[in-house]
Parts: structure tokens; C-alpha cells; sequence
């Protein structure tokens, strides 16, 4: 089988994963493993997954080499890197451990479920599936959304248990560093979107800080920002009540003439054009 949209792409199909994975390179892939065993090479390192094993492949991941046992059931969840987008800035909104915790997935790849999440998961998963079949609505689409919204705060929840408390709060990490902006960011992008702000706060040069936040997320320190900001003008502009002279104001924009400038720089159109895309 192979259900897909433009959000996800869900396959039993392990051996086409690499022409699919090539085709969504910039997805996030989530492979899975039911019954038997796989073999496979992830980012030039061997790795087996058994039942119940959890392989998560970030963005721009190298996948190649496997070899799967004749009994072997599992498949692929891609997530499409605007989804993804959204996911990551959703739980930046809300965990203080966001980035510990990401960088733990990126350097711990397999994750053995217990059967509560193993239930969990094929709960998501026979949502997806049915929702990919029936007719792509826009209320269909939203659900999806809302599907992966609550997988991944599972994901969050799954973590707590998995990383020490020492992982957590390392005041020497570069880690913390990344946390104590994003707590920053999520407080204050309301009031300050400049990155000398924020590194003023944390005592580091601003270049420091956008090499460290590039290095470590992939983004600098203003894409960051500025993603965070975006995200809350998508969230503001969908709430019919809100003039956009109020949102304007609600964002700290100096007049309504710059947060219009700033969405045309931002998305190439008007604030009642974008205003109508995202109802």
C-alpha cells in the first residue's frame, strides 16, 4: 500500500524506501518494525531494528543498504518538511526541553516502543491511513494536522522517560544555551524580534549566538525568530474576531503600514489575501 497527500506519506513498502526517501528528502521519515527484523545503513552507520523498534530519520538524512528477514511487517511514515515546520515550532511553543530533547532524537535514531505507545501508534497510524483514503478535504487536512500534533506531544511525553535529569539542565551544554534562547523566544517575540536583544540576555555576541543556533538547528537565530513570529500571525489571522490593526498591535508592529510590509516580504501577498488562505 502507499497512501500520500501533501502532508504524508505512509507505506508497507520498505523496499521502494529508497527511491521514496530520496523523492521526500527533506520530510521526516519514521520507520517502523512490527514482526521480524531489518537491517539497514543510516547516516553511514549499521543499525537493526527488532519488533517494536522505532527508527526516526530527521530531514536530509542518508538512508541506504538494507536488508529485511523474511517475516519482516513494518513500513514508512514520511512527514513533509512544512509539517514538520509546524510540529517543531508547536512544541517549541510549549516544552522548555524542546531542543534537549530534539537532539536526542537525532543522536539516538532507534527507539523501542513499550506496548502502551506500540497501542498508541497503531492508533495514528489506522487514523492516517483511513483520512488518506476518503477525499482530501480541508477539514480532513486539519484533522491530519491535529493527528500529528498529538503524536507528537506523545513523542514529548515518551522522552520525559528517557533522558536523565542531567541531560536536562546542563548550564555548560551548548544545548542549554539553545533552550535558554527558545524559553527567551517563545516569552518575548511578542515585544523583541531582534537577535542583539536576545543575545544581550544570554551574554554572547549575536554572531555567536546565530552560529551556535545554525549549527545545532539548522536555522540562525533570526530564522528562528522569525518562523516563531510567523507561526503566531497563521494563529492569529485564523481567529475571524481579530481586525488586523489588532494583530498588528498585538505583535508590537509600529503601525498597521509595517506588519502589511512585513507579511508581502513574508508570504508575497496582502494580510486579507493570507488572512483568506488560512481559513
Amino acid at each position: 500500500m502507499i497512501y500520500k497527500n501533501e502532508l504524508f506519506l505512509l507505506t508497507d513498502k520498505i523496499g521502494e524506501l529508497a527511491n521514496l526517501y530520496t523523492n521526500v528528502d527533506k520530510a521526516l521519515a519514521i520507520l517502523y518494525c512490527k514482526q521480524g527484523k531489518l537491517q539497514i545503513t543510516w547516516n553511514n552507520q549499521q543499525l537493526t531494528m527488532t519488533p517494536n523498534d522505532l527508527l526516526v530519520c530527521m530531514p536530509n538524512s542518508l538512508i541506504n543498504h538494507y536488508l529485511r528477514s523474511e517475516d519482516f511487517q513494518g513500513g514508512v511514515l514520511c512527514i513533509s518538511e512544512h509539517l514538520f515546520d509546524e510540529l517543531m515550532l508547536d512544541c517549541f511553543r510549549v516544552e522548555e526541553h524542546w531542543w534537549e530533547k530534539y537532539s536526542y532524537i537525532q543522536s539516538t535514531p532507534i527507539h523501542h516502543l513499550e506496548e502502551r505507545h506500540t497501542q498508541l501508534m497503531d492508533t495514528y497510524l489506522n487514523l492516517l491511513v483511513q483520512l488518506l483514503k476518503d477525499e482530501h478535504t480541508a477539514y480532513h487536512k486539519q484533522v491530519m494536522r491535529t493527528i500529528a500534533q498529538a503524536a507528537a506531544y506523545e513523542c514529548l511525553s515518551y522522552l520525559e522517560d528517557h533522558i536523565s535529569v542531567a541531560q536536562l539542565d546542563n548550564p555548560k551544554s551548548k544545548a542549554d544555551v539553545i533552550r535558554r534562547f527558545v524559553l527567551l523566544v517563545r516569552e518575548q517575540f511578542y515585544l523583541h524580534r531582534d537577535v542583539q536583544w536576545f543575545a544581550q540576555q544570554l551574554a554572547i555576541t549575536p554572531k555567536y549566538l546565530s552560529s551556535l543556533c545554525k549549527q545545532e538547528t539548522g536555522y540562525t537565530a533570526s530564522e528562528l525568530i522569525r518562523k516563531v513570529t510567523n507561526d503566531e500571525i497563521i494563529r492569529l489571522l485564523k481567529n475571524p474576531s481579530l481586525t488586523t490593526k489588532e494583530i498588528a498591535f498585538r505583535l508590537n508592529f509600529s503601525d498597521l503600514s509595517q506588519f502589511c510590509r512585513y507579511v508581502r516580504k513574508q508570504w508575497g501577498t496582502t494580510t486579507t489575501q493570507l488572512r483568506q488562505e488560512t481559513l
